[in-house]
């Protein structure tokens, strides 16, 4: 075999032995929040349906995190825009609620928050 020849399929196992060490990264389960409203501090809580565990946390303003599940289990989860704070003194009026699970091998469900600060209402003089 030629030298040429020999490199070739050298550089060839690399390649291959590298995309299928990437494409085993990342395949643990989980949910995803993504902060990208101008709420800061927006609360999450997520559990576990069958066992009851709770997992609770707070965004602030453009932080994107983790949270590891389990495969095939039901989650039940909350995101409390109105424990947040606005800016200039404005408030984020919702809630959002919702029930997610994550089949075997599927990829991690992203949650990107977005919300409209809005004012509050203030009784005329």
């Amino acid at each position: 075999m030629k030298r040429w020849t020999r490199v070739l399929l050298a550089a060839l196992f690399v390649a291959v032995s590298a995309a299928a060490l990437a494409g085993c990264q990342n395949t643990m389960p989980r949910l995803i929040f993504d902060n990208q409203s101008e709420c800061d501090g927006i609360a999450i809580t997520i559990t576990h349906r069958a066992t009851g565990q709770k997992t609770e946390d707070r965004l602030p303003v453009g932080v994107r995190r983790e949270y590891p599940v389990e495969w095939d289990a039901w989650y039940d989860y909350v995101v409390d825009y109105t424990r947040a704070t606005g800016p200039r003194g404005l408030v984020c009026p919702e809630i959002s609620r919702g029930e997610v699970r994550l089949p075997a091998g599927s990829v991690p469900q992203v949650f990107l928050l977005q919300s409209e600060p809005e004012a509050t209402a203030t009784p005329a003089p």
